[in-house]
């Protein structure tokens, strides 16, 4: 139960409470969300039967997310900071299987991780893992969001303090513009050993509308990845200029 509650996210606490029916409520949809994200295949378990089993309106009722739903949204998610990177330049690919970590004995793992030089002042490919906080149930307040994301951020700092992760950057993306200023106001002037960042995704524009990389402790900080495509095609041209310029230059100089 404790592996099933670490995989969830959530306190071994909460579910021993469930699995002993001491709760004094119907669960939250975020947790059944979870439980049935992270059930055996083979159990038959599904988002929609935990929802029924809570006593909730069905999804065709309220219009709620279903599982395959949550994780198409997350598919977005990736894919849009996937093409933002490449429109930018950077060489990414995703790696399978490399978000396992060893929380004191039992996994971790992130939502996702890709290789890629952004990071890198030398053009190295780092790797660069991502916790993805989609908030899309109307529940869910913002100030209970931000808590649960500040004890994910806590449990990650561990796994930095214990060494078994150790990516060259961190991100948690977010979808809400609340959460992400909520979360950047409350921790903006903490700063890290290593580098981490929030990063806000509009899925209505499927773009990365910002990112906030903390400030690092004992070295230079470090700026986002995403700057504006408009920088960085106008930088192109400024060069281009300044590169015929320096040709009809050194042709006048010839003559």
């Amino acid at each position: 139960m404790r592996q099933f509650a670490l995989d969830c996210g959530v306190n071994p606490s909460t579910l021993s409470r469930i699995v002993n029916m001491k709760t004094s409520g119907a669960c939250t949809d975020e947790l059944i969300q979870k439980v049935a994200q992270n059930s055996d295949p083979e159990s038959g378990i599904t988002f929609e039967i935990l929802m029924d089993a809570n006593g909730k309106v069905p999804r065709r009722m309220t219009g709620k997310y279903t599982s395959k739903e949550f994780e198409a949204t997350e598919k977005s998610i990736t894919d849009i900071i996937f093409k933002e990177l490449e429109d930018r330049g950077y060489r990414t690919s995703i790696l399978e299987g490399e978000n396992k970590h060893n929380a004191l004995n039992y996994r971790y793992r992130t939502d996702w991780v890709i290789s890629t030089d952004a990071n890198s002042d030398s053009g190295e490919m780092e790797i660069w893992e991502f916790e993805i906080w989609h908030t899309m149930l109307e529940k869910n307040s913002v100030a209970h969001t931000v808590m649960k994301l500040r004890q994910k951020f806590l449990m990650v700092l561990g796994l930095y303090y214990v060494g078994t992760m150790n990516p060259k950057k961190m991100s948690f993306v977010l979808t809400n513009r609340e959460v992400y200023d909520r979360m950047v106001e409350t921790l903006e002037n903490i700063k890290f050993k290593d580098v981490f960042s929030l990063i806000l995704v509009n899925l209505d524009e499927n773009k990365v509308e910002e990112e906030y990389v903390f400030p690092l402790v004992g070295r230079p900080n470090v700026g986002t990845v995403f700057t504006p495509i408009e920088d960085v095609e106008s930088k192109a041209e400024e060069d281009t200029v300044e590169e015929s310029e320096s040709d009809w230059e050194q042709k006048l100089f010839d003559i």
